[in-house]
């Protein structure tokens, strides 16, 4: 197996415990609720995918609810940190950009918090195409070119000890899905600023409450403060993969 970006991949194997401890750990942590109350939402007695699955945060919950539910992720820690935290059978050790399954497998494929680390997104998303039958789902969220924190975490991710990261504008990405046949149907906001987990890393000096204020805030229903969605840190995408490709 030739994995695509193994700087990003030992950057996650080395990074899976504090991940998991303050992130997946955190069962009163509202922005993991609101990613599930998505993926519930769309995965209810489907056959689904998860790509980048790490320590199970989602698919953990997702499975429970599914047909079936498969987790493919680069980073053998973070797969060894999942299979001691859930009874799920199909955790895989593939790379993303050539999954080991065969046309049309699934109905629902998501990816969470993993497409801003790709660099190789052609590749990725015609795997998603091609594993996702005709009319499946297909989402996932990305960091916003237009936040300024989205913009300032990428220009970061060019000095040491960032792991690669891309911000991007929504229209690009509409066309890229297109491209392979992905059509976007939906986008929904997910969170403004920085999650709890980042503020701590970035921000350590700040008290602790503060960051239980952001993670409350980022989480709330945001319906009706439409004026800002083209600003939100983080997004959500979904798709729907059309008939014309095979």
């Amino acid at each position: 197996m030739i994995f695509s970006d193994s700087k990003t991949q030992s950057y996650f194997n080395t990074t899976a415990k504090y991940y998991t401890a303050h992130y997946t750990d955190k069962g009163d942590n509202p922005l993991v609720g609101r990613y599930l109350e998505y993926l519930f939402k769309y995965c209810r007695d489907k056959k689904v995918l998860e790509l980048g699955c790490g320590p199970a945060t989602f698919l953990g919950e997702v499975s429970a609810i599914s047909h079936s539910s498969f987790g493919v992720d680069f980073a053998k820690d973070m797969l060894q940190i999942a299979r001691s935290r859930c009874n799920i059978t199909h955790l895989i050790h593939a790379d993303a950009n050539s999954l080991p399954f065969k046309n049309s497998s699934f109905e629902v494929v998501y990816s969470l918090r993993v497409f801003q680390h790709i660099r190789l997104r052609e590749c990725f998303l015609r795997e998603v195409s091609r594993v996702l039958i005709e009319g499946g789902t297909f989402l996932f969220d990305f960091v916003n070119f237009y936040n300024p924190l989205g913009m300032g975490r990428w220009i970061a991710s060019s000095f040491p000890g960032f792991v690669y990261l891309k911000a991007d504008k929504q229209s690009d990405l509409v066309r890229l899905c297109s491209r392979h046949g992905l059509k976007v149907i939906s986008v929904y906001p997910l969170q403004f600023l920085l999650d709890t987990a980042n503020m701590q890393k970035y921000f350590p000096c700040l008290p602790t409450r503060l960051f239980r204020r952001n993670s409350i805030q980022n989480a709330r229903d945001v319906k009706k403060h439409t004026f800002f969605f083209p600003f939100f840190f983080r997004l959500l995408l979904v798709c729907t993969k059309s008939s014309s490709v095979t």
